[in-house]
């Protein structure tokens, strides 16, 4: 079993939550890493922009290719075709999202970077995490869920339709400049 990282963009966040976790793409970079996903393999999704774990699925396909356009992205013919049904099992709300800051500097897979540039860390799309690193995640999402754990207000925008996403300008894409 594999252990996998997808960060993302808010606005593709979006649409995978209303899509209701069911479906995931991946961009043309990542075509040999989706090659390795299995049904059974853990993912994890971190949204850059606010910095949080928001959900960890389960993969329940094998990779496949559909051209259908779901997410939008800033490089020409990019249809994140590459994608592999998912089954959301700890699905936070908004309050609830894990704050990275909290949990980056105890996972394996950071310390490869200087403490101070964490978020290095997940600048690429697709990341083989080690089992320790998803499983601290998936406690820490387990002990919200039960109410045990700490919750916080992140400021997170309603859910887009998906229409709405495919009628964003250029301005609103996550490689615009801020």
């Amino acid at each position: 079993m594999n252990y996998w990282m997808l960060s993302m963009s808010e606005e593709h966040f979006d649409v995978t939550r209303a899509q209701g976790y069911n479906v995931q793409g991946f961009g043309l970079r990542q075509r040999r890493k989706t090659d390795r996903m299995v049904k059974g393999d853990k993912l994890l999704f971190y949204v850059k922009g606010i910095r949080v774990f928001p959900v960890a699925a389960t993969i329940i396909s094998t990779v496949f290719e559909d051209e259908k356009p779901l997410w939008m992205s800033t490089q020409p013919n990019e249809l994140y075709k590459y994608r592999v049904r998912t089954r959301g099992d700890l699905i936070l709300r908004p309050e609830q999202y894990l704050q990275a800051i909290q949990i980056a500097p105890r996972m394996e897979y950071v310390r490869r970077w200087p403490p101070e540039m964490w978020p290095h860390a997940f600048f690429e799309e697709l990341h083989l995490l080690p089992r320790k690193d998803f499983e601290l995640i998936e406690e820490e999402m387990r002990k919200v869920l039960r109410g045990q754990g700490p919750t916080q207000s992140v400021p997170v925008r309603p859910v887009s339709l998906v229409s709405d996403i495919r009628d964003m300008g250029p301005q609103d894409s996550e490689a615009a400049p801020a």
